[in-house]
C-alpha cells in the first residue's frame, strides 16, 4: 500500500469560483484528476481553476477533457507550469476491489483547508463502475 505521506503529496486542494475539492496527480506529474461538480464553474462561469498542495503552493490548471457529474463526474487538467516542492504521481493498478480490502484515500472534505488522509475498507461494489469504502478515525 502506498503511504500515507505518498498519498498527501499525491493530492492537491482544486478551486475554481466558490467550489472546492480534492484531486490527485495521475500517471504524469502536470496531469491532475478531479470530479467535474469542483470544476463546474469553469464551465458555467469561465472562473479559473488552480490546485493548492497541503503546503499552500498554487498553480493553474487547464480542463483537458471531462464527464458530466450524472455520468461519471471526473475532469482531466493539465498544470500551467511546475510546482516548487515534491509530487508523488500515482499509478493506476489492475485489481478487483473486493470486500474487505483495505485502501488508502485522502482529500480536503466539506471545503475544509486541512488536507486528511485516512485508511478504509472496500465494503461493495458501485454498480460497474466503482466500489463503496468505509472510512474511520481513530483517537489517540
Amino acid at each position: 500500500m502506498t503511504s500515507f505521506e505518498d498519498i498527501a503529496k499525491a493530492t492537491l486542494k482544486i478551486e475554481c469560483g466558490n467550489s472546492s475539492g480534492s484531486g490527485f496527480h495521475f500517471q504524469k506529474q502536470d496531469v491532475v484528476v478531479t470530479n467535474f461538480h469542483v470544476i463546474k464553474p469553469y464551465m458555467s462561469q469561465g472562473a479559473k481553476i488552480f490546485g493548492k498542495t497541503e503546503l499552500g503552493n498554487q498553480i493553474e490548471l487547464e480542463l483537458l477533457a471531462y464527464s458530466p457529474e450524472n455520468e461519471f463526474d471526473y475532469a482531466i487538467l493539465r498544470m500551467k507550469g511546475k510546482l516548487n516542492e515534491e509530487r508523488v504521481v500515482l499509478e493506476p493498478k489492475c485489481i478487483t476491489p473486493t470486500r474487505g480490502i483495505r485502501v488508502c484515500f485522502s482529500g480536503f472534505p466539506h471545503g475544509i483547508n486541512d488536507l486528511l488522509v485516512q485508511t478504509a475498507y472496500v465494503s461493495g461494489p458501485f454498480g460497474e463502475v466503482g466500489f463503496y469504502i468505509d472510512g474511520f478515525s481513530e483517537r489517540w
